[in-house]
């Protein structure tokens, strides 16, 4: 009996638990990306990533334009490169991941190489005004640990 009890109250607070941790509102939180005075903000919302031109710090005051990436979860994820030149648009090329531009914007563009030998030619012309992004954070920060970039990427706390 007193198996039981322990297994019941073993239950509630296991089911306890799941309430509370899926009832409030997941806190989202913004990463820049900035270079050349250039700042890209960056707000994670479960697998879906938005960027936006310049520097925001609230929600209610983001623009309409902006691109966005998705996936699926388990097994697959956001993958692209960030290029930042100077007086140039701020581009996207993706890898991995769903991606679309939502409302146009002169700014901040996504770019598509298809053909294996323009990427190589792409990658060894393109200097340190690029950075990868990734669907996980310590998986991005490790990635632009081992190809130094002079973008400054800013993660939350």
């Amino acid at each position: 009996m007193k198996y039981m009890n322990n297994i019941k109250s073993g239950l509630i607070n296991l089911l306890i638990l799941l309430l509370v941790s899926c009832s409030g509102k997941v806190k989202e939180e913004f990463i820049y990306y900035t270079h050349n005075n250039i700042t890209v903000t960056r707000l994670d919302r479960g697998n879906t990533i938005c960027f936006y031109y310049g520097k925001f710090t609230d929600e209610n005051k983001l623009p309409k334009s902006y691109i966005k990436a998705t996936y699926h979860g388990f097994n697959s994820g956001v993958d692209a490169y960030l290029i930042i030149e100077k007086d140039k648009p701020v581009k996207i090329l993706p890898m991995m991941g769903l991606f679309d531009t939502i409302n146009g914007g002169k700014n901040l563009k996504l770019v598509d190489i298809r053909n294996n030998a323009h990427f190589e030619k792409w990658k060894e012309r393109v200097g340190k005004d690029k950075c990868r992004i990734h669907d996980v954070i310590n998986g991005e920060i490790e990635t632009n640990k081992k190809f130094p970039t002079d973008i400054i990427a800013t993660y939350p706390h």
